[in-house]
């Protein structure tokens, strides 16, 4: 900014991931962990891909983000917010004809 002290911090942090650990329990009733104490933070501009094979987590990380689930145990900021999703507007992406379905469902139940 032309006439100003103001600096950017390229290294900020607007999503910050810590200690998030999160499982389900399985039809037998064991408890399958899915992160367990997970660390991680995505800076101001940074562009991160989760990758990994069905089943691996990538969804319930998603989910876990936006607010639609609540992780067991850890915390998730979003710059000075905190808590991302504790309000009414979430994102959510379809991945498949059922999602679809639900999202469509959560868009009327949002209308009345």
């Amino acid at each position: 900014m032309k006439g100003s002290n103001a600096t950017v911090n390229t290294f900020a942090e607007p999503l910050r991931v810590r200690q998030l650990s999160h499982g389900f329990q399985s039809p037998d009733r064991s408890t399958v962990t899915i992160f367990d104490r997970l660390d991680f933070s995505v800076g101001h501009g940074e562009i991160v891909s989760i990758v990994g094979r069905s089943g691996a987590g990538k969804s319930t990380l998603f989910n876990l983000i936006s607010g639609l689930l609540t992780p067991q145990s850890g915390e998730i900021s979003v710059g000075r917010r905190g808590r991302w999703g504790s309000g009414p507007h979430r994102l959510y992406v379809a991945e498949g004809p059922d999602d679809a379905v639900a999202h469509s469902a959560a868009k009327r139940a949002a209308r009345h």
